[in-house]
C-alpha cells in the first residue's frame, strides 16, 4: 500500500492519466445511480444566473452531466495552477486532483453543472488575487478584483456571498492595515449588484429584486438536505478525520514554512470556517458546501500523504481506505 500512495505522489503524465481514469470512474457510476433521475430545476432556487446556464443545455441530465464532468477538470487544473503559482505544497504533484475528483461529487446529483460549482471556479480566481498580493506595494487591484469575483460568483450561488468574509481574512492576514484597500474591497464586492439593481429598476422596473433573493436563498434550505445516505455521512466524517490528521501535520511542520505558504494556510482555514458557519447557520446552505472545501482540502490532505519521504503503513491504509470509501458511498444507500 505503501507504493501506491508514492505512485499518486508521482508527477508523471501516467500518473495523471490514472487519477483521471478514476475520477471518470467515479463519475460515470454515480450518473448511472443517481444522476438520471437529477433535475437541474432543483439548483435554481438560490441562484439568479443558473437557469440561464440550465438552458442552455436544454436541462437534459445527460448534457448537465457533461458539461460539470468538463467543468471539474477546468477546475482542477485552476486548482493545480495556485499551486504551482504560490508553492504552497512543495512537492510537485497531481495528488490533489484525485482528492478533488472524489470529494465534489454529490449523490442525486450525478456531478452535473451546478450553481455551487460555478461559484467555486470564481472563488479559486479570488484566491488566486489574494495570494498575488503577497508583498506588494499596492494590492488595491488584487481585492477590488477578489471582491468582484466574489460579488459576480453570488450570481450563481446566493448564498455564496458569506465568503466575502475569506477576501477580509486575507486582506488582515496578507496585508497591513491600509483603509484604501479595505474600502476598494468593500466596492468591489457591491459592484456587480449595485449594477443588477440599477439594470433592473431602469429596464425592467422592479426594484428590490436581488434583496428579496438573498433572503429567499438564506431562508429556504439548499438542494441537498436529505439526499445523503448514512454511509454518504460515514464519508464525509472519515474526510473529516483526514483533514483534522492533515492540519495536525501542518502544525507539525508550521516553523518551517515560508511566511507566504503560513499565510495561505491561514487563509483556507478561514474557508473551512466560513463554510462550516454557514452550513450550521444558515437555512440554505447543506451539503453542497463541500464543493468550495474541496479545495483547500485536497491541499490538506495532499501535505498529509506527501510531506513524509516515507509514508507510514497507518497514511498508507488511510489513503486506500479514502478511495474504497469514495466509491462505496455510490452503492451502499
Amino acid at each position: 500500500m505503501k507504493a501506491l500512495v508514492l505512485f499518486f505522489r508521482n508527477s508523471l503524465p501516467f500518473t495523471f492519466a490514472v487519477i483521471l481514469a478514476i475520477c471518470v470512474s467515479f463519475w460515470v457510476i454515480e450518473f448511472f445511480t443517481f444522476g438520471q433521475t437529477s433535475t437541474p430545476a432543483v439548483f435554481n432556487q438560490h441562484s439568479l444566473l443558473f437557469p440561464s446556464v440550465a438552458n442552455v443545455f436544454g436541462g437534459a441530465p445527460l448534457l448537465m452531466w457533461l458539461a460539470g464532468a468538463i467543468f471539474f477538470i477546468v477546475f482542477a487544473l485552476l486548482v493545480l495552477n495556485l499551486n504551482s503559482k504560490c508553492i504552497f505544497i512543495q512537492e510537485r504533484t497531481f495528488m490533489p486532483v484525485l482528492f478533488l475528483g472524489l470529494l465534489v461529487g454529490f449523490p442525486d446529483s450525478g456531478l452535473v453543472l451546478t450553481p455551487v460549482a460555478l461559484f467555486s471556479l470564481l472563488f479559486v480566481f479570488a484566491l488566486n488575487r489574494i495570494f498575488s498580493s503577497y508583498r506588494k506595494d499596492q494590492a488595491l487591484s488584487n481585492f477590488f478584483e477578489a471582491s468582484f469575483f466574489i460579488g459576480v460568483g453570488s450570481f450563481f450561488w446566493l448564498p455564496g456571498i458569506i465568503f466575502i468574509l475569506v477576501v477580509f481574512a486575507g486582506l488582515a492576514v496578507f496585508r497591513q492595515f491600509n483603509w484604501r484597500e479595505w474600502v476598494v474591497s468593500v466596492f468591489g464586492f457591491l459592484a456587480p449588484f449595485v449594477f443588477f439593481e440599477f439594470y433592473q429598476l431602469f429596464f425592467n422596473d422592479r426594484s428590490w429584486v436581488l434583496a428579496d433573493a438573498i433572503l429567499l436563498a438564506f431562508r429556504t434550505t439548499g438542494p441537498y438536505v436529505g439526499t445523503l445516505s448514512k454511509f454518504n455521512l460515514i464519508f464525509i466524517v472519515y474526510v473529516g478525520f483526514l483533514v483534522f490528521l492533515g492540519s495536525l501535520k501542518i502544525l507539525q511542520h508550521y516553523n518551517s514554512f515560508k511566511i507566504h505558504s503560513r499565510k495561505i494556510f491561514i487563509v483556507f482555514f478561514w474557508t473551512f470556517i466560513c463554510a462550516l458557519f454557514g452550513f450550521w447557520f444558515l437555512r440554505g446552505i447543506t451539503y453542497e458546501i463541500i464543493f468550495i472545501g474541496a479545495a483547500p482540502a485536497s491541499f490538506l490532505l495532499t501535505y498529509f500523504f506527501s510531506v513524509d519521504n516515507k509514508p507510514s503503513r497507518f497514511q498508507a491504509l488511510l489513503f486506500v481506505l479514502f478511495i474504497l470509501m469514495a466509491f462505496l458511498q455510490l452503492f451502499l444507500n
